[in-house]
């Protein structure tokens, strides 16, 4: 008989307390600033509904976040493995964050002190809608009886073929300095061109285009799917987005009328995505055809 198990993330995903509870994941939280004060941002604590949160940054009020450090990993971990649970902990890119590399020395630090425990740490690579899908196909596995083992081998592969795509109201809302860096970046930005940004094989985010309006910004990504998705009558499709759903479902019309998409998810974005996209972004995450991702470790 196998040990039973628990999927754990970190608060970069987009579920909602609902699909959380459903599926059994539990969130490590994670602090974010907004003006003067801090809080902890986790689906299952109301320190401060998304909503409120939106309304603050449409505002004008600035803030950021935190990665999760190595003991807030340990702490929240132990008592999870002191009432014997086995446990696959899922994380953020590790090339957009650093909670990956405290999650590992986490790891490493309660396998010696669990030797009798199995812990395995999942660098995602993905964000925000993409670490959505793989969680909710690790649950799905979990439901269908997957040992601990099984799941992460499982998931391990599954991520080479997860799709990221993310528009941006305009390249002032980026908050990642690479994509800045030439010329023609910082022209984009002046003239307020959307960008249309990707997760690469390395789990970062890439340029690949950029459009002058929301309604090309709509074709962009909707072509994008089109030429990767494998299945689309299989699948769910998962969208985060935050004030602006008009785009959003917009896009869900076309997946489910043009692509005949199984179902297609609309969750509101994390702050954390929030705070290092801004307002007016569009993420989407799907099934596609399979990337040659280099893993870090």
């Amino acid at each position: 008989m196998t040990n039973k198990y628990l999927i754990l993330t970190d608060a970069c995903c987009d579920l909602s307390r609902a699909d959380l509870e459903k599926n059994g994941i539990l969130v490590v939280p994670m602090e974010f600033s907004l003006g003067k004060e801090v809080f902890l941002t986790a689906p299952n604590k109301d320190q401060l509904p998304i909503s409120v949160f939106y309304d603050k940054i449409r505002k004008g009020e600035r803030g950021g976040s935190s990665h999760i450090t190595t003991s807030s990993y340990i702490n929240f971990l132990r008592p999870y493995l002191e009432d014997g649970n086995d446990i696959i902990l899922v994380t953020v890119s590790s090339a957009l964050s650093s909670n990956f590399s405290h999650a590992f020395s986490a790891v490493n630090a309660l396998i010696n002190e669990y030797p009798e425990r199995t812990i395995k740490v999942l660098d995602c690579l993905n964000i925000g809608s993409g670490m959505d899908l793989i969680l909710t196909y690790m649950a799905d596995n979990k439901a269908k009886g997957l040992s601990i083992m099984d799941n992460y081998l499982d998931v391990y592969d599954k991520i080479a073929f997860v799709h990221t795509w993310v528009s941006i109201k305009d390249y002032k809302n980026i908050n990642h300095r690479a994509l800045l860096s030439l010329p023609h970046d910082f022209l984009m930005k002046s003239f307020k061109m959307r960008p249309i940004l990707h997760i690469d094989n390395c789990g970062n985010m890439a340029l690949a285009n950029s459009a002058k309006t929301a309604k090309v910004a709509i074709d962009l990504l909707f072509n994008h799917v089109k030429a990767t998705i494998i299945e689309p009558t299989k699948q769910t499709i998962f969208i985060t987005c935050d004030i602006n759903t008009t785009d959003a479902l917009a896009l869900k019309t076309r997946l489910t009328s043009e692509l005949k998409v199984k179902e297609v998810k609309i969750l509101s974005s994390s702050p954390i995505i929030c705070l290092n996209s801004g307002l007016n972004t569009l993420t989407i995450s799907y099934l596609g055809k399979m990337r040659k991702i280099k893993r870090p470790i």
